[in-house]
C-alpha cells in the first residue's frame, strides 16, 4: 500500500522553549485471508476456516515536544510525543458479517532523534524513534535515512533555503495485550521517500 506522511518542524533559538515537530501519517491498509483458528473481534466469533477481508486504519497525528543538547554537525533530540490514532479495525466475515474496533485515542510516547551532516557536502543520515511499553502493551516507530540537502540561500528572499530529498526505512510495530478485550501483534514497515524545503 502507498502511504502519505506530513511533517513540519520548528526550532527556535529561545532558550528554555521546547522544539515542535508536528507530523500526520496516514496509515491505512486491507487484505483479504482465510482464519486458520476461530478469532473474536468485540465479541463477535469468527470461525476458523472462514473466509475474513480486513481494514486496518492506524492513521495518527503526532504533537512532539522536545529539545536539541546537542546542535551542530551531530545533533541530537529528545522529547515527548502525544499520538493520537483516529483509526479503526474492521473484519468482514463472509459467515459472521461485520464487526469494528474504534481505535481513536491519544498515546504518549518518549521520542528520541538524531542526525549527522558531513560538512561541505549536503548529505545527512537521520534517525528518530518514537516508543512507549506498559503492561505488557508496546508501540515503536522508528525511521532511519539518508538525505541530500541542496543549498538555495536567498530562495524567495529568505536568507537561506534548501531543497531536501531523502530515501528511508521506516518500521511500525504494535504489540496489544488486552486493551478493551483488544490483542493482536501488527508490524508495518517498508521503504519511503521524502521531499521538503528547509529554511
Amino acid at each position: 500500500d502507498d502511504h502519505n506522511v506530513i511533517t513540519a518542524i520548528l526550532k527556535h533559538p529561545v532558550p528554555g522553549l521546547p522544539n515542535i515537530r508536528i507530523q500526520n501519517t496516514d496509515l491505512d491498509t486491507n487484505a483479504n485471508g482465510t482464519l486458520t483458528a476461530t478469532l473474536e473481534v468485540d465479541g463477535t466469533l469468527f470461525s476458523a476456516s472462514e473466509d475474513i477481508a480486513t481494514d486496518l486504519d492506524l492513521s495518527h497525528t503526532d504533537i512532539t515536544f522536545f529539545y536539541s543538547p546537542i546542535n551542530n554537525w551531530v545533533q541530537f533530540d529528545m522529547g515527548l510525543t502525544g499520538r493520537y490514532f483516529n483509526g479503526e479495525v474492521v473484519v468482514v466475515g463472509n459467515v459472521a458479517g461485520t464487526e469494528s474496533i474504534d481505535l481513536d485515542n491519544w498515546i504518549p510516547m518518549f521520542y528520541f532523534g538524531t542526525r549527522f551532516e558531513l560538512p561541505f557536502s549536503g548529505l545527512y543520515l537521520d534517525a528518530n524513534l518514537n516508543a512507549i511499553g506498559f503492561s505488557g502493551n508496546k508501540l515503536s516507530d522508528f525511521s532511519a535515512a539518508l538525505g541530500y540537502v541542496a543549498d538555495m540561500a536567498g530562495f524567495a528572499g529568505l536568507t537561506l533555503a534548501g531543497l531536501s530529498a531523502e530515501l528511508g526505512y521506516r518500521a511500525f510495530t504494535l504489540e496489544i495485550d488486552d486493551i478493551n478485550d483488544f490483542e493482536g501483534n501488527i508490524d508495518i514497515d517498508g521503504f519511503y521517500m521524502k521531499v521538503g524545503i528547509q529554511f
